[in-house]
């Protein structure tokens, strides 16, 4: 029997077996080890308990740290905290009245912010709270995955994140992990997220949703309104409308009747608000992305220092002849930072509102602040570097509001007062009225006003 074979010499032997070989080394290199690396790293990241999860970076959906960091500020503790003075907002501009969506980047460093008065009102929250039930915070059956998901993300990441010297996380019994507010002392629990979902679980229960408003109305100090696209809109298009709300410092808005009402139905009762920003807004708010946030102002006057300013309290507790009978020196500028935040799970928009109370008295008698940037691009909300925001400019930014907006916010009674009081008193600087060009005037209108806000 006859065989027949191939003769290699060595070196076609070895030169054979080496593309095997490179092949071989290809593989362990760049897949088995990665593959070995992933797969410790998922067994990791399975355990609630390991805080790394929750500490080490945005919870799932969330743009990176390189996209947008979050600066921890450690140096900010419970003795240090009462040295921090609030942000001094000017928004206002000497200049006639325009409606505008006065719009402006946010950054994740200027989501939530604290300073000295954070004790004092985080202990008036809990009072409302007690008190005032349903006014202050609800929300409806389609939104309790929206509410956990915002919960678990302020509670379980961005505070013990950006402020790890008030806000900590710790491990309780049988490894629950819960939430520490060094400031108040209030411990929380984190609701069990699932390995994916970035948000607590749900369990449909609109009792246990009311509750976790709760610890949040009680933790920050900015009112939240969560808004979702209604399925049910009467109109073309699924419109964002009020699903959930835990709101302690109302500013003359009853949030309980306004809550399932789309953001067109809530801004109805605004002077042109349809003719002038109804459209834009209403083409701006699907719009908002998760790796975009956007942040606005608000200003009015009041006669008043009240953080809790709700239309029912104020018909049942005073008569129309006493709630325009104020001093001037007691009024206050009313502020109000708002931010506009899309959650990528749930897909709904959280709304911020900051109120700053600042005493007219200061606007008038102090030098107004100064803040970083140019005089062309200053720093939203602030005035400008060259001091403005000072009384003559507050004066003229009231002066420039149209009749309409007076009528909707019936201050007329008393505006022409505060422009006196602003500019006849011994005020300085800035744009000084002349007595003869006043007016019957109000504050600040509800929407989007010179700029500055809704």
């Amino acid at each position: 029997m006859e065989s027949y074979g191939v003769s290699l010499s060595p070196v076609q032997l070895l030169l054979g077996i080496m593309p095997l070989l490179g092949a071989a080394v290809y593989i362990y290199t760049y897949h088995y080890l990665p593959f070995l690396a992933s797969s410790k790293g998922k067994k990791e990241s399975t355990n609630p308990t390991n805080p790394k999860k929750h500490t080490s970076g945005p919870p799932p959906g969330w743009p990176t740290h390189d996209h947008d960091p979050l600066t921890p500020l450690p140096e900010i503790t419970p003795s240090t905290l009462p040295t921090i003075e609030p942000t001094p907002y000017r928004p206002y501009k000497p200049m006639k009245y325009h409606m505008t969506m006065g719009l402006a980047a946010l950054h994740a460093n200027q989501f939530i912010t604290l300073d000295k008065h954070y004790p004092a009102r985080m202990h008036l929250r809990k009072q409302l709270i007690a008190s005032k039930g349903d006014v202050v915070r609800k929300c409806l059956p389609a939104c309790v995955e929206a509410v956990e998901e915002v919960y678990g993300y302020i509670l379980g990441y961005y505070l013990p994140t950006k402020y790890p010297g008030l806000f900590k996380i710790v491990e309780k019994e049988e490894g629950a992990r819960c939430f520490h507010n060094l400031v108040t002392g209030d411990i929380f629990p984190l609701l069990d997220q699932g390995p994916n979902s970035g948000s607590p679980q749900s369990d449909g229960s609109t009792q246990k949703t009311d509750h976790l408003l709760e610890i949040l109305a009680q933790t920050i100090e900015e009112d939240i309104l969560i808004l979702l696209p209604d399925p049910h809109s009467k109109y073309n298009i699924k419109e964002e409308s009020l699903f959930a709300y835990a709101a302690c410092f109302p500013s003359g808005i009853d949030c309980p009747h306004l809550l399932g009402k789309s953001v067109k139905e809530i801004h109805g009762p605004v002077p042109k608000f349809k003719e002038t920003i109804g459209a834009s807004m209403g083409k701006f708010f699907p719009k908002i992305k998760v790796e975009k946030r956007w942040r606005r102002w608000n200003w009015t006057v009041t006669p008043h220092a009240e953080l809790f300013d709700y239309p029912g309290e104020r018909k049942r507790n005073k008569g129309k002849d006493e709630e325009f009978d104020f001093d001037p020196a007691e009024a206050n500028l009313r502020v109000e930072y708002q931010t506009l935040t899309r959650f990528p799970r749930s897909n709904a928009i959280l709304f911020t509102i900051r109120t700053h109370l600042t005493p007219l008295r200061e606007i008038r008698d102090l030098p107004p602040p100064t803040h970083a940037g140019t005089e062309a691009r200053p720093e939203p909300g602030y005035g400008t570097p060259s001091g403005h925001g000072g009384p003559g400019d507050l004066a003229e930014a009231i002066r420039g509001l149209d009749t309409d907006m007076a009528n909707y916010k019936k201050f007329e009674v008393w505006g022409e007062r505060v422009v006196e009081y602003l500019t006849f008193a011994g005020a300085a600087g800035d744009g000084v009225v002349r007595k003869e060009n006043m007016k019957c005037l109000v504050c600040c209108g509800c929407c989007c006003v010179q700029g500055g806000g809704d």
